[in-house]
Order: C-alpha cells, then sequence, then structure tokens
C-alpha cells in the first residue's frame, strides 16, 4: 500500500492574491478555493497573483478604502 500524501498549498497565509475579473482572495480555502490554494491557479486557469505595494497604490486611487479579500479575513492598506 503506497502512503497518500497532502499537497502543500503554494498560496501564503497573510497575503492577498489577484485572480481572474479583479478577484480579491487570501489563501484560505474557502475564499481562493481548493485549486488556487493548491495550484496557483483558479478553476479558469488562470494564475493568481500575489498584491504587490504597487497595486495597493494603484487600488488607493479608486478611493475604494482598504483593500480586503472576499471573506474580509485580511486587510491591507497603502
Amino acid at each position: 500500500m503506497t502512503p497518500t500524501t497532502t499537497p502543500a498549498p503554494v498560496l501564503h497565509d497573510g497575503a492577498l492574491y489577484l485572480g481572474d475579473n479583479g478577484r480579491v482572495m487570501c489563501s484560505a480555502s474557502h475564499c481562493a478555493g481548493v485549486t488556487a490554494r493548491l495550484s496557483g491557479r483558479d478553476l479558469s486557469g488562470a494564475r493568481v497573483t500575489p498584491v504587490t505595494r504597487a497595486d495597493l497604490a494603484e487600488w488607493a486611487t479608486y478611493d475604494l478604502g482598504a483593500m480586503r479579500c472576499e471573506c474580509g479575513r485580511i486587510t491591507l492598506t497603502a
């Protein structure tokens, strides 16, 4: 019998990620989804990218308040 292994997540806790159609997500399975959490790609196959300082600076110009993930667990400000 071959032992089973659990795949390691590729998304990091405490970080925000941008996905398809401007979606903002954290690494939690209920926010990013298991596919993105384990592969770094969403269900459409698009790669999710970590939010950078430049992304936060641009977000601030939209006057939308702090950037937060869909589940509200993580909030970042410029």
